[in-house]
């Protein structure tokens, strides 16, 4: 990634970002232009802050609007329930050691719990899902022991 500006003109950061999706149309001083294969793009900023800190640290952000999301073996997920309870799926396809971590990034998992599901008769430490999260600030992690998921943080 490529943050100096290097046609040094004011107000534009070139970064090159992999898989970037089109965010048309944009107007005002909330977008940047990026660099993607060759091609230019336009997006917002906080689009692209979201991109640059899940490259960064590996986060992924998800809210109600990705209801039913299905982790994968080795996601982080900072979660916001802000706008209510929501469903995240745990991995079907995994092997003894994989792990996803979860995180209650708006701390609101108190007055919303973040719904934890399996999928495919899993359990999570041998009893069956979904499991609410409801330790505001938590940031449990998950893992799978070939049997069952166990709470391991």
């Amino acid at each position: 990634m490529t943050l100096p500006n290097q046609n040094r003109q004011p107000g534009i950061i070139q970064v090159r970002v992999p898989e970037l999706p089109f965010a048309d149309p944009l107007t005002g001083t909330e977008l940047l232009w990026l660099t993607q294969l060759g091609r230019s793009k336009k997006a917002f900023i906080s689009t692209i802050a979201s991109y640059i800190i899940t490259l960064l640290t590996g986060w992924k952000f998800k809210t109600i609007a990705d209801n039913n999301y299905p982790a994968v073996s080795g996601d982080r997920i900072a979660t916001d329930t802000s706008g209510g309870t929501w469903t995240l799926a745990l991995p079907l396809a995994v092997n003894v050691g994989d792990s996803v971590e979860v995180a209650d990034s708006a701390g609101t998992w108190a007055t919303q719990p973040l719904s934890l599901a399996t999928q495919a008769g899993q359990t999570i430490e041998g009893l069956p899902s979904p499991m609410s999260l409801d330790v505001p600030r938590s940031r449990p992690v998950f893992v799978w022991s070939g049997t069952t998921w166990k709470v391991a943080g």
